[in-house]
């Protein structure tokens, strides 16, 4: 069975969760830069900035007021142009962590957050979690009642991030990061993760014998729900069934096949 992934027809996508829509904007060569919807789809969420440009140009379009930005981590693909976004929103928040804010990849003003904590966004309870592994200092954010996970690089369909930041322990926080996801999401939880790599993934696992052909089968269903375009929201319950790292039994596993993953 091919992987026939299409090229983009759209600016941006829109997906309906089970309380909210969300905006899929596909950007740079692989990224996923997202917006979620207010029920009267007048205001709107940022997670993260691939291209601020293109950020401005779509609540520009869809003529939405930019409530407050949640950012995952500091690499460039997620921060970019931060500053000239909350410039031109001035009422917009910045929710990310401490250690992120002190990395000096942006000078607005922001609202520290850390695991366990809830924010309302939108009428429903937003649960901040600690996902660190791809960077020390990584948050997703789990919006419970439309049960949407937005994982930046931690989590990808069949994969996860690469490990940049090598300090000591770190394999130890990814694999707690794993458990730390699969403590708090359901089953349906739709997961909007940042990067379009499903199709690499899946070369790897059938690669490495580290998934069963019902693997391909689903992406495939999946693949054609979204017209052959992306594979991204995924949803949990499947990479509960055939995501490696996040079936890891250990840090010792997940190390191994993460490295497994960085020579392939």
């Amino acid at each position: 069975m091919p992987f026939p992934l299409k090229p983009y027809t759209k600016k941006y996508y829109i997906d309906q969760t089970k309380k909210l829509s969300v905006v899929t904007i596909p950007t740079r060569s692989d990224n996923y830069t997202f917006l979620v919807l207010n029920e009267n789809k007048d205001k709107a969420i940022l997670v993260d900035s691939a291209d601020h440009k293109t950020v401005l140009k779509t609540l520009d379009d869809m003529k939405l007021e930019l409530e407050s930005v949640l950012l995952t981590h500091h690499h460039f693909d997620h921060v970019d142009g931060l500053d000239t976004i909350l410039s031109k929103h001035p009422n917009s928040k910045l929710y990310c962590s401490k250690k992120d804010a002190m990395r000096g990849v942006f000078s607005s003003s922001y609202t520290e957050v850390k695991d366990g904590v809830e924010l309302n966004i939108f009428g429903e309870t937003v649960l901040v979690l600690e996902t660190p592994g791809h960077t020390v200092s990584h948050l997703s954010y789990y919006f419970s009642e439309s049960k949407a996970l937005f994982c930046g690089d931690t989590l990808f369909s069949l994969g996860c991030g690469r490990v940049f930041e090598k300090e000591s322990g770190i394999y130890e926080s990814y694999f707690e990061s794993m458990k730390n996801l699969k403590s708090n999401l359901t089953e349906e939880t739709l997961v909007f993760c940042a990067h379009e790599y499903t199709k690499a993934n899946l070369v790897f696992c059938e690669d490495k014998s580290l998934v069963p052909p019902s693997a391909k089968e689903e992406i495939h269903k999946r693949l054609a729900r979204y017209n052959f375009e992306r594979t991204i929201p995924s949803d949990f319950n499947f990479e509960l069934k055939y995501n490696p790292f996040l079936k890891a039994s250990s840090h010792e596993e997940l190390k191994q096949i993460r490295t497994l993953k960085d020579n392939f």
